[in-house]
Order: C-alpha cells, then structure tokens, then sequence
C-alpha cells in the first residue's frame, strides 16, 4: 500500500493533467520486494517437503539458500520473457505477411499481441513444464539447477502437466473468490482500455484499494491468507513430484500421488 498507492494516485494526476507522471522506481521497488518475498516463502515450502531436518519457524529461513532460488527464478523469467517477446513477434510478422502484406502497423501490433499471447501459452504449458523442478533442484541440491529439471521431467510430461492444470484451474477459482472482496473498476472501463477516462477510472480504483484504511488492510489480509494457501499446494506439489521423481518417496511413486 506504501509503494504502489502513491504511484495510482501519480497515474491518475498524470492522466487527468495530460502529462504522465514518472512512478517506475516505485513500481520496480515493489516488483522487487514482492519477488523476494515469495522466494522466501517457495523456499519454506520446498524445505518443509524435501529437507524437513532443516526446520525453524515455519522453515523460513534467509540465506544463501534463498539467493539461489532468486538467481534460478530470474534465470527462468528473463529467459521465458525474452523467448516469448522474440517468438511472438516472429508468429505475429509471419501471420501479417501470410496474409497479404504487412498492413496497417495497427493490425500489425495485433498480430504481435496474438503471437504473444499464443507464446506465453505454448511455452508455458511446455518450458514451464519441464524446467518446473528447478527450483526444488536447486534448494535440494546447494547449487542452481536448471538443465537436470529437462530431465528429470523427462516421460512425465503429460502426467505433471494434467496436475499443474488442475492445481493452476483451483487456484484461479479459489482467487476469483477472495478478489470478489476487492471492488474494482466497472466492466465498461475493463473493455474500453483505448478510452483515457476508463484508464482514469482503473487507475482511480486501484488507487482506493490501496489506499490504507482498516477495510483495505481486513480485504488485504484474507487475500493474503488465501495467498498463503495457494502457494503451499502450487510449490508443494513441484516438491513433491521432485520427490517422487528422484524416489526419495519410498514406495509412493508419481502416479500414486498425480493420479
């Protein structure tokens, strides 16, 4: 509420006085902290899985640790973003040119969104799929791990990637819930972005949620709560197939637990 209050309340100046408002620091700082955050806490719960001798409070811990994970996620984030800016740009110039031309540069920046899109999907059902262990790996083994997760996942594609939809389909449906307790913008400002005063109008109420206030900090909270559940059955379950994948379950074996 700190960091990112003032930065909608900057926006939506800066939209209404026709001049916009500079609020990239803020915005990356949060960015920032929110990533460290979760970092600890995937640490926690991979460590509650796979080295439970390890312990503390909550199995939180920050150190040496939790720097890996961090350059192991960053490694994954650039790459998967990079990858998908570059190949949805080729799909989406590919599609413009098999369609008679370049066009107008609109349908173009169309075109390239659709590329996009169907990149993040593809690569995310896939890369995300079979580098998905990674992290685990990485914790459980001292050291950053990416290329073994290819092949560790290696002939479980198909089962990991039922269970990741599952988990991910919950997750979105348990979210939608606890963000019913946020009020947000209308649905003609959600469908009408090229509109300045329905950008206003989003950026306004984003501004009031996190505008501190004892109703915001109550909804903040349960959001927070159910935050917590979600992480724990999404990291939980990439430790457990880690796990099993390495038969270090003993006699559960993948399919007992995905199946």
């Amino acid at each position: 509420m700190a960091l990112m209050q003032p930065v909608y309340s900057a926006q939506v100046a800066g939209l209404e006085g026709g001049v916009q408002a500079p609020s990239g620091g803020l915005s990356f700082l949060n960015a920032l902290l929110t990533l460290l955050v979760y970092v600890v806490l995937w640490a926690a719960v991979i460590r509650a899985v796979l080295l439970p001798e390890r312990g503390g409070p909550g199995y939180l811990r920050l150190g040496m640790d939790e720097l890996r994970l961090l350059a192991c996620a960053l490694i994954l984030i650039i790459g998967f973003y990079l990858l998908i800016a570059v190949g949805g740009t080729i799909v989406g110039l590919v599609l413009a040119l098999a369609g008679g031309g370049l066009g107008s540069v609109t349908s173009i920046t169309h075109l390239i969104i659709f590329g996009v899109i169907a990149m993040a999907i593809l690569l995310g059902g896939g890369l995300g799929t079979r580098f998905s262990l990674a992290g685990p790996l990485t914790l459980l083994e001292g050291k950053i791990i990416i290329g073994p997760s290819w092949r560790l996942t290696r002939g479980h594609f198909w089962r990991l990637l039922g269970a990741y939809l599952v988990i991910v389909l919950l997750l979105g449906l348990i979210y939608a819930v606890a963000m019913m307790l946020r009020p947000g913008p209308s649905m003609a400002s959600m469908f009408n972005l090229g509109d300045p005063g329905a950008q206003t109008a989003i950026l306004r109420a984003q501004a009031d949620n996190f505008t501190p206030s004892f109703k915001n900090v109550v909804i903040d909270a349960v959001i927070a709560l159910v935050g917590g559940v979600a992480l724990a059955l999404h990291v939980g379950m990439l430790a457990v197939a880690t796990s099993q994948l390495l038969s270090r379950g003993g006699d559960r074996h993948l399919n007992e637990v995905f199946e």
